[in-house]
């Protein structure tokens, strides 16, 4: 059991790694660390999405950040947070629950 895991820890790495390294190759100097933050939600995010409330909330939080990016002390993130949060809730009750959102 402990070597299965520990072989299958060792290949995500292994692809991981190389990953990194074609990546990397590809990738612009301008975008640095600074660009590894957004991607990583950005991937978090597209495998949490079970339902169509989900999508809701992702593309709403996503319109109203990318519109807002401009306003002050970083204020158009939080907005784009409660503003997801609310449409995804809104049409949680509008659409009704998936089979996907029920336990």
């Amino acid at each position: 059991h402990f070597l299965g895991s520990g072989a299958l820890v060792w290949l995500v790495w292994m692809v991981s790694t190389g990953m990194g390294v074609v990546v990397g190759d590809i990738t612009k100097p301008e975008w640095q660390l600074g660009f590894a933050v957004p991607l990583l939600f950005g991937g978090l995010m597209i495998i949490s999405i079970t339902n169509r409330a989900g999508i809701v909330a992702a593309v709403v939080g996503a319109v109203v950040a990318v519109l807002g990016a401009d306003l002050p002390q970083g204020s158009g993130v939080l907005l784009a947070i409660v503003l997801g949060v609310v449409a995804g809730g809104f049409a949680d009750t509008r659409l009704g629950a998936t089979p996907e959102a029920t336990p």
